[in-house]
């Protein structure tokens, strides 16, 4: 009887094995969780690990200990309801000082993304040693070599951890709600969009506090690390 109310308690709701067993054991019925587990087992109500499933191993997630000691980076992309436009706005922040970068372009290549790595690390004043992105296609093997060509390391996020890139997608998220807002115009250009992100930016990086960084500024974060 314990075990038929073990399956269908499983049948019924659908839960974990320790949520039956919470369940089980408010019910009256005085029973392991060690058995609620062997009763889902031998009735095959668990999902098994395939053995052909492939095991990935990742790199320490590295810390954010000083100024480019760990950025992340990432591709928003802008669609115009009704031109059909598309563009693309490659984001870069350190994730120690929240230093941000922005360069708008027409396409999703790896040049472009590479470009914009280097151009944040030039504007920011200091060395990038870890970079880490998602699984994009414009994150793959061409901008990984030149990556880690010019002694940076790269990392990718892992399988189904989307908060690996907390912070440069709470960056897009303000980035829309602040400066780009859902779509871009259509009446503008590549180069006047740059130029309002550009003035954005000078904002976002000297002027607002930000709640991450104990209410100071990325650059007030920079100049800590200098004086110290």
């Amino acid at each position: 009887s314990i075990v038929d109310r073990i399956i269908a308690i499983r049948l019924a709701s659908g839960r974990t094995a320790e949520v039956i067993w919470a369940e089980a054991r408010l019910s009256g019925l005085n029973i392991s969780l060690a058995s609620v587990h062997r009763i889902l087992k031998r009735a095959r109500l668990t999902r098994e690990s395939s053995k052909w499933k492939r095991k990935r191993t990742f790199s320490p997630r590295p810390h954010a200990d000083y100024p480019g000691a760990f950025v992340e980076v990432d591709t928003v992309h802008f669609f115009h309801p009704i031109t059909r436009e598309r563009r693309y706005a490659t984001s870069v922040i350190d994730v120690y000082s929240r230093m941000a970068y922005v360069k708008i372009n027409e396409n999703m290549q790896q040049y472009n993304a590479v470009e914009a790595v280097l151009a944040a690390q030039k504007r920011f004043g200091f060395r990038f040693h870890t970079v880490q992105t998602d699984k994009g296609c414009e994150f793959v093997k061409k901008f990984q070599d030149e990556i880690t060509r010019r002694g940076i390391k790269y990392r990718h996020t892992r399988v189904r951890k989307p908060n690996d890139n907390a912070h440069v997608e709470r960056f897009n998220r303000t980035l829309r709600e602040e400066c780009l807002r859902n779509y871009l115009s259509d009446k503008e250009s590549i180069f006047k969009t740059q130029q309002r992100v550009s003035r954005y930016l000078d904002y976002y990086n000297t002027k607002r506090l930000h709640l991450g960084i104990q209410l100071r500024t990325p650059l007030m974060c920079c100049k800590s690390i200098e004086r110290s």
